[in-house]
């Protein structure tokens, strides 16, 4: 989630110092929503994940089990 707002908040940004010449290049045109039913991935910060010899722990998921 906070990734997302990251993105977001990164996106206009981006459009609005388009619109105001502050950013080299041709004009960004705002932001769109983009559908999450075909694939959902997820990003994790250094704090939102540890790997373990046999399991990695990701946060407000809890412990995975690592299949190599």
């Amino acid at each position: 989630m906070q990734q997302s707002l990251n993105d977001l908040n990164q996106a206009y940004q981006n459009f609005f110092k388009s619109t105001k010449g502050q950013r080299k290049g041709k004009p960004v045109k705002p932001p769109k929503f983009k559908s999450r039913k075909l694939k959902q991935t997820a990003r994790f910060t250094k704090g939102g994940f540890k790997i373990g010899q046999h399991k990695v722990y990701l946060a407000k998921i809890g412990k995975l089990k690592i299949v190599w």
